[in-house]
Parts: C-alpha cells; structure tokens; sequence
C-alpha cells in the first residue's frame, strides 16, 4: 500500500510514522479527532456509496505502481544490506520483494518463515535483553534533564569510562602480538563502530573479542561488587548508552553469559599466566557466577 521506498525506510531503518504521515503514505484512510467507531460507519458507508465495498489489503496494489523501479529499489537495498551489520537486513528487504513478486498468502507465510528465524537470532535476543533491562534497571542509569528528557547519570557514565579503560588495556595487551588492525577488526566484525585504534574494517577472525570482552565483564562484576551499579542489565545499559559497547551484542554482561562465563574466567586465567603484568585478574563475583553457571 505504501510502496516499496516507505517500506524499506521504515522496516531498515526503525521510523514510525505519525498520522498525517501514514495518511500521506497511502496506509490509512483518514484521522479520526472524536468517536472512532462512528467515523468508521460512516467511512463504510461512503464506500458503499461509491459501490467500494471491502478492500483487503491483499488486494491493494496502489504502492506498486512501477514495477521497474520497484525492483531497482530492492535490489540497490540488498546490495547495502549485504554489508550492513545487522543479521537481520538482508531478510527485511527478502520479505520486501517477497511482497512484489509471490502471491499474498505466499509472502505472508515468507515473511513468517523470515520472522521466526530473526527471532531465534542472538543479535535479536540480545537488542531484546537491552528493551527488558531498561524496564527492570532503567531507573538506575538513566535521570531526567531539566527539560523533562532523559539522560545518562555521572554514575553511569563513570562505569562506562572504567569499562572502556578496562577493554582499552586488554587491547592494548593483544596488539603487542597481533597488532592492532587484528583487534579492531574483531571488535568491529562483532558490531562496534570502530575498534579502539580506530579501524572500520571487520576482520573474519574474531578471537581477539574473546579476551576483550572477558576484560570487560570481569570490570563490570568489581563495579557490582563495589556497588557502583546495581547489577549486570545496569552494567549493560551504562556500556551500551554512555560507553559506545555495540548494541547487536546486548551489553557485555549479556554478551559475557552468552559466549560462557566458564570459557571467560579460563581466558582470563590462561593471559594471567602467559602475561603477569597485564591486569589479568578474575573477581570472586564473576568467579561464583561461572561457577553457578556450570554447576560446579
């Protein structure tokens, strides 16, 4: 109904669209300030006075107009897509010519096909874990401005600045022997913006993220421990909001329990062994959890 170009901005992008908005995009019929129920009757009844009737959406082609341009559009969006770091892209503008070129019914059950598998996703549990951590520990990172906005604490920020301290020496450490371009490119192959030397390029290898992030989940239990922050969906939140931590990977705590707080505590004793002096050190709270985690 709205064509191909809102559908893609929309759907890759995030924007809602207000109600002038989709009126003007050719998704609802009109806006309604009073009684929606009577705007509704009337609206029928001027349909059947024009001899409308129903119109299903599986009938509307009106944003479809041009097929050759459609197509350009999609394939100029799978093209971006492909080096788009979000899993998920690729599949949006599938189930977007999906809708151009397979019947209603079939497109429905492709996009459902589309929907299930984007769910399961760890990039999309991990952007999930951040929605629930703001309702669960929101309160402890974020504070109203004077305006009536919102914004990251001093406490907060200060956890984020020891995290990224915290990940900076770890990579610091990893670049005496793989160099920086290596390490960057792990970080940025897992969905930061740029590594900690400034790369922007993503290496296929990501082993180097391993140590990295076990350095900063490591930080993010001391910082716990001390009752800097209340827990780990508020360690998330501040590394997130405050300290630039790539949000594909939820937060370091969520990204520290997905990969396994065991193989974390091993890194970390493993590079205490092989470099004394690096800081390389495992906080009794991480040190229970892991263990908490495998039974032990």
């Amino acid at each position: 109904m709205a064509g191909v170009a809102t559908a893609l901005e929309m759907l890759l992008g995030g924007r809602s669209l207000d109600a002038d908005a989709a009126l003007a995009a050719g998704i609802t019929d009109g806006t309604v300030a009073g009684d929606v129920t009577r705007a509704a009757v009337t609206l029928a009844r001027e349909l059947l006075a024009r001899d409308v009737g129903p119109r299903p959406s599986a009938l509307r082609r009106e944003g479809l107009a041009d097929p050759v341009g459609n197509i350009a559009m999609v394939r100029a969006a799978r093209a971006a897509a492909r080096s788009d770091r979000r899993s998920v892209a690729e599949a949006i503008v599938g189930c977007v010519e999906a809708a151009l070129v397979l019947p209603f019914a079939q497109g429905l059950a492709f996009e459902a096909e589309a929907y299930a598998a984007a769910e399961a996703d760890p990039q999309s549990r991990a952007l999930r874990h951040l929605v629930l951590a703001e309702r669960r520990a929101g309160a402890a990172v974020f504070g109203r401005t004077p305006e009536g906005g919102r914004a990251v604490t001093r406490t907060a920020r200060r956890a984020a600045e020891r995290l990224l301290e915290a990940m900076t020496r770890a990579a610091g450490r990893l670049a005496r022997d793989h160099g920086s371009a290596a390490v960057d490119g792990a970080l940025v192959a897992v969905g930061f913006d740029e590594g900690p030397f400034g790369g922007r390029e993503a290496a296929a290898h990501r082993a180097l993220w391993r140590p990295v992030l076990a350095a900063a989940v490591a930080e993010g239990y001391r910082m716990i421990e001390e009752g800097l922050l209340s827990g780990s969906d508020a360690v998330d939140l501040a590394a997130v909001h405050a300290g630039g931590f790539a949000r594909l990977t939820g937060g370091p705590m969520w990204a520290g329990r997905a990969m396994g707080l065991d193989w974390l505590t091993a890194e970390i004793e493993a590079r205490a062994t092989t470099d004394p002096g690096g800081g390389w050190t495992v906080p009794a709270a991480m040190a229970a959890a892991a263990a908490a985690r495998t039974g032990d």
